[in-house]
């Protein structure tokens, strides 16, 4: 066994209180106020403890739900707005009067600690209630994206023995199927338009916006009432609440990912999972102070959402302003009308601000915090979003991070400005384990690019019902469980992370040579013409096997003139810092690039699709 094993077998024999005052320990040898010689592997040294406050390396999780800790939060700031929708402001007050309407109602249907609804509905009021409502029975919020297909949304809340669905009004003619098939009694629709101000949803009725559900009820059976009278169902109920016991292990959430294997999984977080990420972010320093606005642009089915935006907001006490249908060309309106405190989005949303005709000259001072993740951040969209924030009077710099959904969100992330570093996502949030492995599994030292290994309070029980799955993606070693991202990445030795890329988007070509496409990326980015850019794989029609690195580009307005000198001093740039097997060999210069559902570019779509686009015009150098 290696001195480097032995050591990680005694660590992992340590108690909580040994591996508190290890951190501890640990912290001042980083910041040199204690001497000794660091290993030379993250897991042992944890070497980004230096960035933190001392009295904040270490804490223990309250025995409570979200909802107690929500509540016991905001027990002084009840007077202070929660939500804020279309102009219908709701108090701290008011929403906890409405989440016990919502628990009352829940109750009254049967549903009990440890039951599972399903929700296949967007950020609204109405998911707000619901979910803490749920929380505080000790049941189960299992959430789907409505857009997913009929098949999955049905094996979603059959595998999830759901005792109840809450859908969206406009997905009825999805559901309905789906109600009658399973057999499911308790059915809520809701409309967008029921926490509308008055005028506004009376504005909706006559433009016709609002589902009527009243001719539908013969074809459900009956099944399907309304928000409004879901509510009243449990109007003058009475009830003896059950008392929850082992409140941090309680399942609370259910996200889905498509993880290794590309087929959906059921993410399970518990009570734990959610505060743990709330404790772990007041250490990151965020700043995220009571009573700031918050832009709620992200939906409740992604564990970014349901976390970073349905628990951490409302634990802070702050204003959330709520966005049910995010549009990303609206992004700057958004901001212009809300002027939140607090922003957050995938690259390409920040970066579109930076282009923005509407924002010209306007005072963004009151941008406190811009927050970037779920996908890689060039070095050149980095500087060009800092400098436009200085720009228009905002003390923020861009905030980066990193996480996945079986890591309850972000597990990386850019404390403060110290360990901000131009291309790094960060660091790893305070409690979080991580460490880089080499090919093998052996963990590799500093500046050394492998798979990124994850573990820590925030991580997953495990997935719904797949036992398969779970032996495959978490795994018992050194005494702690991890999860294998299937990400590589570098860390240096004061502990900032350098993402590179993710494992499934290697390109493999003909002769069986591995192509980074992010390495490609960056090049591409870097010429002043180049507005997006997506490198991905495209199979080769001349052989069986193998793909061709294909660059899909969109350039800056006017640019389009002198395209083939664009894309020669791409190649040019590439030859002289790539080998010439690593290069782009196609280009197809397009309008747009194609995005998920959460705003990702979709470079899956652009692998099987983009090649075939009458419209876009392709050039392959010899």
């Amino acid at each position: 066994m290696t001195k480097e094993n032995q050591l990680k077998e005694k660590l992992s024999k340590l108690t909580r209180e040994e591996e508190k005052l290890r951190n501890i320990y640990l912290r001042k040898l980083s910041t040199g106020e204690f001497q000794g010689p660091p290993v030379g592997y993250a897991s042992i040294d944890k070497p980004w403890l230096r960035f933190y406050p001392e009295k904040l390396i270490n804490f223990e999780l309250p025995e409570k739900t979200v909802y107690d800790f929500a509540l016991e939060a905001n027990k002084d700031n009840m007077e202070q707005i929660a939500l804020e929708y279309f102009g219908n402001k709701v108090l701290y007050k008011d929403f906890f009067k409405k989440v016990a309407e919502v628990e009352k109602a829940f109750r009254k249907m049967g549903i009990q600690k440890g039951d599972t609804v399903s929700f296949c509905v967007p950020t609204l009021p109405e998911t707000f209630y619901a979910f803490y409502a749920l929380n505080k029975i000790g049941a189960i919020a299992n959430m789907i994206d409505p857009r997913t297909n009929v098949t999955s949304i049905k094996s979603f809340i059959e595998n999830a023995n759901s005792k109840m669905i809450i859908f969206i009004d406009i997905a009825y003619p999805k559901m309905i199927g789906i109600i009658n098939e399973l057999n499911i009694q308790n059915v809520v629709s809701l409309s967008a338009a029921d926490s509308l101000p008055i005028h506004l949803k009376m504005l909706m009725k006559l433009k016709g916006f609002v589902e009527d559900l009243k001719t539908n009820k013969k074809a459900a059976n009956k099944k399907i009432i309304n928000w409004k009278e879901f509510i009243s169902v449990g109007k003058d109920f009475v009830f003896d609440a059950e008392e929850l016991t082992d409140k941090i292990n309680l399942p609370s959430g259910i996200v889905y990912t498509s993880g290794t294997t590309g087929i959906p999984k059921g993410s399970v977080m518990t009570n734990g999972n959610f505060l743990s990420m709330v404790y772990q972010n007041h250490a990151a320093n965020m700043g995220w102070d009571k009573n700031d606005v918050f832009l709620g642009i992200m939906p409740p089915f992604i564990a970014y959402g349901l976390v970073c935006g349905f628990a951490l907001p409302i634990c802070n006490g702050m204003q959330i302003d709520i966005i049910p249908k995010f549009d990303s060309s609206k992004f700057d309106s958004y901001i212009l009308k809300h002027k939140p405190n607090h922003i957050m989005g995938v690259p390409s949303y920040l970066d579109g601000l930076t282009k923005s005709e509407l924002l010209k000259n306007k005072d963004l001072s009151f941008i406190k915090t811009a927050i970037v993740g779920g996908d890689k951040l060039v070095v050149s969209s980095e500087e060009r979003i800092n400098d436009f924030l200085a720009a228009h009077g905002s003390k923020a710099v861009v905030s980066k991070g990193y996480g996945m959904t079986e890591m309850s969100s972000n597990a990386v992330y850019t404390v403060n400005r110290n360990c901000n570093m131009l291309g790094s996502v960060g660091i790893p949030l305070v409690e979080n384990y991580f460490k880089i492995i080499d090919e093998n599994g052996n963990e590799i030292g500093y500046n050394e690019v492998g798979e990124v290994c994850l573990g820590g309070p925030t991580l997953i029980n495990g997935y719904l019902n797949n036992p398969d799955e779970n032996k495959k993606v978490f795994r018992k070693e050194d005494g702690k469980r991890w999860v294998h991202t299937g990400d590589k990445a570098y860390m240096t030795e004061d502990g900032l992370v350098f993402f590179q890329d993710r494992l499934k988007r290697i390109i493999v070509r003909s002769d069986g040579h591995n192509v980074w496409p992010s390495r490609i990326e960056q090049i591409i980015e870097e010429n002043p013409h180049v507005k997006q850019c997506c490198v991905t794989g495209v199979k080769d029609p001349n052989v069986e096997n193998g793909e061709i690195p294909t660059a899909f580009i969109v350039l800056n307005e006017g640019s389009l003139e002198i395209v083939e000198q664009i894309i020669k001093d791409i190649n040019e740039a590439s030859l002289s810092r790539l080998p010439e097997r690593d290069i782009a060999l196609e280009y197809y210069i397009q309008d747009e690039l194609p995005l998920t559902p959460v705003g990702k570019i979709d470079y899956l779509k652009l692998s099987k699709e983009g090649t075939k686009n009458p419209k876009v015009r392709k050039i392959v150098l010899k």
